[in-house]
């Protein structure tokens, strides 16, 4: 009884004790860190969806130059992509989630797991991510275009998610996510039965991702009402024709 009151106790401080991450600017060309060890918690993000997607992304791996894989070796992984825009509520703003999840207890990224977003162009962004078991960071490119998040390596990393929060009103799915997974594969030169153990890195870009996109404005009303071609002609052979007849009654009346 002592000891069940006793987990009650712990359960209900660690509880109290995990809060919510919160959103850190990341200017243009700056970062931000999200540590595995300061007790955060990710909570994705609300408001009214618009528009979410999940769906697998196939990668392969590529053995280190002059080497082959072990004739045992899974070179290939998945992982589950899911994708959300959501719309604040209080700013009418656009939040996205970039969430990427892996079920291979082997291959996901554990050596190294990176994964770019673009493009963000000259938009704000706020960014949290999940720390997961390496912590993250998230950087942003000289140019403002893309978001890099590292999900960490020496053997804890694993594919990141991250929200971010922006200015952007509108959106749209022309942008794109580069994923870079390095793990470590049984290798030998060829022709060799002697392998060893190396780090292998699989690397692919997939487009259709959800990306902020300016407000796109409606063309200005016409100022009069338009008349078709034709109808102009018609104006200057009925003014030529009145001005004949007139020449021609005044020629009659001299």
């Amino acid at each position: 009884m002592r000891n069940a009151l006793l987990a009650a106790v712990v359960m209900i401080v660690l509880c109290c004790a995990a809060r919510a991450l919160h959103a850190t600017p990341v200017p243009v060309g700056g970062s931000a860190s999200f540590p595995f060890t300061d007790g955060g918690t990710f909570v994705p993000p609300t408001g009214d969806l618009l528009d979410s997607e999940t769906r697998t992304l196939d990668l392969s791996y590529t053995a280190p130059p002059g080497k082959v894989f072990g004739v045992d070796e899974q070179t290939s992984t998945t992982v589950t992509l899911t994708q959300e825009v959501r719309r604040d509520a209080a700013t009418g703003q656009l939040v996205f989630l970039y969430q990427l999840d892996s079920a291979d207890e082997f291959h996901a990224g554990f050596e190294g797991a990176m994964a770019t977003y673009t493009a963000f162009g000259s938009f704000l962004t706020d960014v949290v991510g999940d720390p997961k078991a390496a912590g993250m960071t998230v950087s942003r490119s000289p140019d403002g275009s893309s978001l890099l998040a590292n999900g960490g390596s020496m053997g804890q990393g694993r594919p990141p998610t991250f929200a971010v929060s922006t200015d952007a009103t509108n959106f749209d799915k022309n942008g794109s996510l580069t994923l870079e997974l390095t793990d470590e594969f049984l290798v030998n030169d060829p022709g060799s039965p002697n392998g060893t153990i190396e780090a292998a890195t699989a690397m692919a870009t997939f487009n259709s991702i959800f990306e902020p996109a300016a407000n796109i404005e409606p063309p200005p009303p016409p100022s009069g009402i338009p008349l078709p071609p034709g109808l102009w002609g018609g104006f200057v052979l009925l003014g030529s024709c009145a001005a004949f007849a007139k020449l021609h009654q005044l020629r009659t009346m001299t």
